[in-house]
């Protein structure tokens, strides 16, 4: 059957019964899309206006929860280890059964699905979950060395203060480094001074 296209005009050969519905009365999809684009944008869409259900929303985003890729699986699978604000963070999922339910606990309160590595070094050490209130220390200030005799497992006051101990001395080495530094250039302008006189 020899039919027009609704938008260009041009003749195409299709089917009676797919010249019946609405794809049909087009040569293309790139037709079929120009007429959707202008027919129904704005108030001349059928969903103008309207909003989805609270249950439709519930069940969309169930959905996609249950079909989400996760784990190895997932294309943006990155060996389940990343960093965080500096910090080494291990997927869930990387730990034996008895682990995960283990340490489940300890797990990101952002994403729920990944823990601190050396929250986690410190447990294993331990053997139970770590609470809220104790603080693993760096001791050398490197937040991605994670071997045992770097960590050091304290409260957050003694953190705190272990903390403002090494700024202090941040501070006063500063400060002996910007005095080297004023000396260095007397020295710099004295001894170019006493080239130039004359002998």
């Amino acid at each position: 059957m020899i039919t027009a296209c609704q938008v260009c005009r041009s003749k195409f050969t299709t089917f009676p019964s797919r010249q019946k519905k609405r794809k049909g009365q087009f040569c293309s999809r790139k037709c079929y899309a120009k007429h959707l684009s202008r027919t129904q944008r704005g108030a001349a869409h059928p969903m103008f206006g309207k909003r989805h259900r609270p249950e439709s929303l519930a069940l969309m985003c169930r959905r996609k929860k249950e079909s989400a890729v996760r784990g190895p699986e997932s294309p943006g699978w990155k060996g389940g280890r990343y960093l965080s604000r500096g910090y080494v963070m291990v997927a869930l999922s990387l730990l034996s059964d008895d682990e995960q339910m283990l340490f489940r606990s300890m797990a990101s309160r952002s994403s729920g699905r990944a823990i601190p590595e050396h929250r986690l070094v410190m447990a294993r050490k331990l053997g139970r979950p770590l609470r809220r209130d104790e603080v693993v220390h760096h001791r050398n200030g490197v937040k991605g060395d994670n071997r045992l005799r770097n960590l050091e497992l304290s409260d957050h006051a003694t953190h705190k203060r272990d903390h403002h101990a090494i700024l202090r001395e941040l501070r006063s080495l500063r400060r002996q480094n910007e005095r080297l530094k004023s000396l260095l250039a007397m020295c710099r302008c004295a001894g170019a001074n006493t080239s130039r006189i004359p002998a």
